[in-house]
């Protein structure tokens, strides 16, 4: 079974990151992301430039490669020729912008004057129109071909696969380029052989839910996103049969305000919202309970009350063992926050593995490794590092959201992992914390599995602590899921 989510726009790299997060925090299967999007570069922290979504999906992609090391999950794509110079949509039909008097009179018809000034190599600005014809256009030039290689390519072996499109309503490259990258989908969908694998394609769409505060004078105004999204909307109500399987709408019932950053360089977003479209692009990328109650072909609305706790929504998927799993999303950051201390703990105990005081269990684990010790503790400090990243992600996400004892920002801490740590039935001493579990684990077995025998069978420092950090996260998800790790929250 393949899992691609294709991330059009800024909205679709917001809903991709809170989706990748989700599925590593539950130990389930990494899908395929590819971003689409022209305004996705790096900040230059030169100009004062903040971090940007895209460059923390780049650096997920980068992290999540180094746990699996099974590849980057994460590629972008342009939805503009970048061969050429084209600044604006008039330069698509001509390099040195002098347009034949037929093509104005065109693009006059299509679009306003002001319209066909619109820069498109930083963004659409909010106009969809623009999106639809740049990318358009390159699609005609083969921009849609590496894509589709690679559907191919995944969607060789048998079974259900599921493709997913995100994006938004409102802006430019989400309206401009969801359908119209939608429907080269689904024509490629039809045109599989009788006896291909079956394909599931289902889009997840944010409506309008924020409202620019400080205002840049190159901003959307809410008046204008809404009207995208209101004409994107009718489109995909009666187009539906040509764009997918199903489209299912998200937004807040109340319109939250957002502080701007402008027009590009935008950083992530940090809202539940994004959480909530994370965990329905998982869920429609599997064969969820979600994706069961999506079975005929319409428009969905997803209705989320505000006194409704987000982390006690469940997410079904497969491990890397291809083993099915339904995980709520506390027990899944309970795991988190052992994995943390467990890093950090083993990290200090290798550090003095030749004390008598250390486990027996960690000076095995340090002499196995030998002249590796110092990279496996280099790697294990990153990867508890990451951890409590993903932890404070989620912190501020549910900010004033989550109910009972177990509250998100106390997770990282001494009181969030110790009553994880009970939960799962594990000691709330952090070094017998960390010898139960390499013993439970049989983490010392693997290791001798890794080549100990001889140099050049053995394993580096760092491939085994991703490999053992791995299987740390399936254990603790396993074990919290199996002894009901949520009860009483």
């Amino acid at each position: 079974m393949s899992r691609i989510l294709a991330a059009i726009g800024g909205t679709g790299q917001e809903i991709a990151l809170a989706c990748l997060r989700l599925c590593h925090v539950t130990n389930f299967e990494i899908p395929k992301v590819f971003v689409f999007d022209s305004d996705s570069f790096d900040p230059d922290t030169t100009k004062g430039q903040t971090d940007t979504r895209s460059h923390r999906l780049r650096e997920l992609g980068k992290f999540i490669q180094g746990i699996g090391g099974n590849g980057n999950p994460v590629t972008f794509q342009s939805v503009i020729d970048r061969n050429y110079q084209n600044e604006t949509v008039a330069s698509l039909f001509s390099s040195s912008n002098i347009l034949a008097p037929e093509t104005c009179d065109l693009l006059d018809l299509l679009i306003t004057e002001s319209q066909q000034q619109v820069p498109i190599v930083d963004g659409f600005h909010g106009e969809p129109s623009i999106g639809a014809i740049a990318f358009a256009d390159a699609v005609s030039i083969g921009a849609w071909r590496e894509f589709e290689e690679r559907l191919n390519e995944e969607t060789q072996l048998p079974g259900q696969h599921f493709v997913l499109l995100a994006g938004g309503t409102a802006g430019g490259t989400g309206p401009g380029v969801l359908p119209v990258l939608a429907g080269e989908v689904m024509n490629w969908k039809q045109a599989r052989p009788p006896e291909a694998p079956k394909v599931n394609i289902s889009l997840v769409v944010q409506l309008p839910w924020f409202r620019l505060t400080d205002r840049k004078q190159s901003d959307i105004e809410f008046e204008a996103m809404q009207r995208n999204s209101a004409c994107l909307v009718k489109q995909y109500s009666s187009q539906l049969a040509r764009l997918g399987d199903r489209v299912a709408l998200i937004g807040l019932q109340d319109v939250a305000d957002r502080k701007t950053s402008g027009p590009h360089h935008q950083p992530e977003a940090v809202h539940y919202l994004n959480l909530i479209s994370g965990w329905l692009s998982a869920e429609l990328l599997a064969e969820s309970e979600t994706q069961g109650r999506m079975l005929d072909r319409g428009v969905y609305a997803l209705a989320f009350e505000d006194n409704e706790d987000p982390l006690g929504l469940t997410l079904t998927g497969l491990t890397d063992a291809k083993e099915k799993r339904r995980v709520r999303l506390r027990e899944a950051l309970q795991a988190a926050s052992i994995a943390a201390v467990f890093c950090e703990t083993l990290d200090e105990q290798c550090r003095y593995s030749k004390d008598i005081a250390v486990p027996s269990e960690v000076w095995r684990v340090a002499a196995r490794l030998g002249s590796e010790l110092g990279e496996f503790r280099k790697t294990l400090r990153n990867l508890g590092l990451q951890e409590k990243t993903v932890i404070e992600w989620f912190s501020e996400v549910c900010s004033g959201r989550t109910n009972g004892p177990f509250i998100v920002s106390e997770w990282i801490g001494e009181t969030g992992w110790k009553i994880a740590a009970r939960r799962a039935g594990l000691p709330t001493q952090k070094h017998n914390l960390v010898a139960r579990v390499i013993r439970d684990g049989k983490f010392l077995h693997r290791l001798s599995d890794a080549g100990a025998e001889g140099k050049t069978e053995r394993k580096t420092g760092d491939a085994v602590a991703a490999a053992m950090f791995s299987e740390l996260k399936s254990y603790l998800v396993k074990e919290l899921v199996k002894k009901g790790g949520t009860a009483g929250t």
